[in-house]
């Protein structure tokens, strides 16, 4: 009789055999960067991540500045006409571009704040 299901490996848990990370870690996983696994984030370096956060942050600055622009072409046309159009696609672009460019730096931010924290354990002990 043959089985249909993959037996787990011993000592291996569900996390580890797709990649994934829990909050259980062991020595070996302490390099990690958040969900990724050492061997994944290997080739990224200090320029990496900073470039991650220097487009995220431009992205985050467009939206934030096509939201500004809405919200007074919104006031303008109050004062002008009475009532303003609801510019949805504005919104929705100035949403999208604040959060896409949050969820970039947040990576670069992550790498640094870690580095710098390591630096100051290092420095402080």
């Amino acid at each position: 009789m043959e089985r249909r299901y993959k037996v787990p490996e011993p000592g291996v848990r569900k996390s580890q055999k797709f990649g994934l990370l829990d909050s259980r870690r062991g020595k070996d996983e302490r390099d990690s960067f958040g969900l990724f696994p050492p061997q994944q984030t290997k080739g990224e370096n200090a320029i990496t991540f900073t470039g991650e956060i220097v487009v995220g942050v431009i992205m985050t600055l467009c939206g934030a500045a096509i939201a500004y622009v809405n919200a007074r072409t919104i006031i303008d046309e109050r004062a002008q006409f009475g009532e303003a159009a609801p510019h949805v696609g504005a919104w929705l672009t100035a949403i999208g571009l604040i959060l896409i460019g949050g969820f970039l730096a947040h990576g670069g931010i992550i790498y640094w704040c870690k580095q710098l924290l390591g630096r100051k354990k290092e420095s402080s002990s």
